[in-house]
């Protein structure tokens, strides 16, 4: 039986528009109604996954930057990087000549110019003040490390010229064999970092912990290489049509495309 139903965002839950289908939203509040709980898993910031989460229903957990930040009520859990870490990330990167964009709970800076069409920007246009993302473009260092002090919980990294994708890898691999981060990738383009032993699977293990529910009755749906944690730590692995090849082979059961309402098809087949 499962109670507990962890879903990631992009590439899954969301459509190539980045909108939640009304069959997902649909499927999700029936699970809802017969008591199963239900966690938005995501590598956004924390307040852009509440949101998303609260399009749907207030009964819906959200869980940002893959897994390092959420809170809920009495609930608090967090895996912030320390300044020496950004430091490090900053000195990698930099080496590279690659974007970078460090996200807090309800923050993101970039050393470079933020579009004004970015989707944080239009999602800041729906909600109130209070609930808005700060975006600070062309960030320095300084402007970063005084924000760690707030808690820095992730750090992408991209180039959208696919002419470097080279450098993209080099820098991945560098951080990697560091040994002292989390590296995860969601996109060919991209990989994200984050604190050593902070995972969307940690915080799936801490929020099922919370709600006692043990790991047979938890179901994860995912579409890329930072969701794998994630399947570790459910009983029921679902991966989406369009999902990495990698992913599909760690996963129980492939439901259909993010396009075709791959989730509202996976709740409704192995929850209802």
């Amino acid at each position: 039986m499962i109670r507990l139903i962890c879903i990631d965002l992009d590439g899954t839950l969301l459509d190539d528009r980045f909108e939640i289908p009304g069959r997902n939203k649909d499927a999700i509040l029936s699970a809802l109604d017969i008591g199963i709980s239900v966690a938005l898993v995501s590598g956004r910031p924390y307040c852009i996954t509440r949101y998303f989460a609260e399009s749907i229903s207030d009964r819906v957990y959200p869980i940002g930057t893959n897994g390092t930040y959420f809170r809920n009520g009495t609930m608090r859990y967090g895996k912030k990087l320390e300044r020496n870490e950004i430091k490090e990330i900053l000195d990698t990167v930099e080496k590279h000549d690659l974007t970078i964009q460090f996200k807090g709970s309800d923050f993101m800076t970039s050393n470079r110019y933020v579009e004004p069409d970015h989707q944080y920007r239009l999602i800041n246009s729906r909600v109130t003040e209070d609930r808005q993302m700060r975006i600070y473009e062309s960030a320095d260092r300084e402007t970063i490390l005084n924000l760690s002090e707030e808690g820095i919980f992730k750090a992408i990294c991209f180039n959208r010229d696919t002419c470097k994708k080279d450098a993209v890898i080099k820098a991945k691999k560098e951080l990697q064999d560091s040994g002292r981060f989390e590296v995860v990738s969601s996109h060919v383009q991209n990989f994200e970092v984050m604190k050593k032993g902070s995972s969307k699977g940690k915080a799936v293990e801490v929020l099922g912990s919370l709600l006692g529910i043990p790991r047979a009755e938890v179901m994860a749906i995912g579409d890329n290489e930072n969701d794998l944690s994630m399947f570790s730590a459910a009983g029921l692995r679902i991966a989406m049509g369009n999902a990495s090849e990698e992913l599909k082979l760690k996963a129980d059961h492939i439901t259909g495309r993010n396009t075709e309402c791959g989730v509202a098809e996976a709740i409704m087949r192995y929850c209802m």
